[in-house]
């Protein structure tokens, strides 16, 4: 189980990886996983491109909404080509 500071809200979504692309440029770049209210590549799930943002603010909460809708519908799209064939 991870451990999670009092306080500190954690969220993780699962990105389309044309999207994880461009909020994440191709490079080398190192990332302050303890940095809060900033979109950051997972610091353990990164190759199947999740992302994490430590305590969102009110700023970017429509940028975490409209990632999660985006996740939503992928994996919509996975479970119907799945199990709706």
């Amino acid at each position: 189980m991870e451990h999670f500071t009092a306080g500190i809200v954690p969220d993780y979504i699962g990105a389309p990886k044309d999207t994880y692309a461009k909020l994440f440029p191709a490079g080398e770049q190192q990332w302050d996983f303890t940095t809060l209210n900033t979109l950051m590549p997972h610091p353990h799930y990164a190759a199947q491109h999740y992302i994490c943002i430590l305590s969102p603010a009110e700023e970017k909460l429509q940028k975490i909404y409209d990632l999660i809708d985006e996740a939503h519908a992928m994996a919509k799209r996975r479970f119907e080509r799945k199990h709706l064939k």
